[in-house]
């Protein structure tokens, strides 16, 4: 199994996000979010560092899945660390609550 459908399968399996209606539900991935994931494979095929600068519409899913790609990463590996930026604060507050 390669990384791309290692890290999509643990996800799915894993973890869970808060949807519109308020509800805990796991994350199983939309098409966006799929689209994203098979850059992100891409990138790790080719041998280099994922780097990715997301300039997106709203609502669309990529910002959960890129956070939920770096806790996958950072979760599998020993001495690994993340870094979301966003471009305020009211922003990043609102993937993490």
């Amino acid at each position: 199994m390669n990384l791309a459908t290692s890290s999509i399968n643990w996800i799915d399996e894993n973890l869970q996000i808060i949807n519109k209606n308020g509800e805990l539900v796991p994350l199983h991935p939309n098409d966006g979010q799929l689209m994203l994931a098979d850059i992100i494979q891409k990138q790790r095929q080719a041998g280099f560092p994922v780097r990715i600068l997301l300039l997106k519409p709203r609502q669309v899913g990529w910002s959960t899945w890129s956070e939920a790609e770096a806790f996958y990463e950072i979760n599998s590996r020993s001495n690994w660390t993340a870094l979301c930026v966003s471009a305020d604060t009211e922003s990043t507050d609102m993937v993490f609550n």
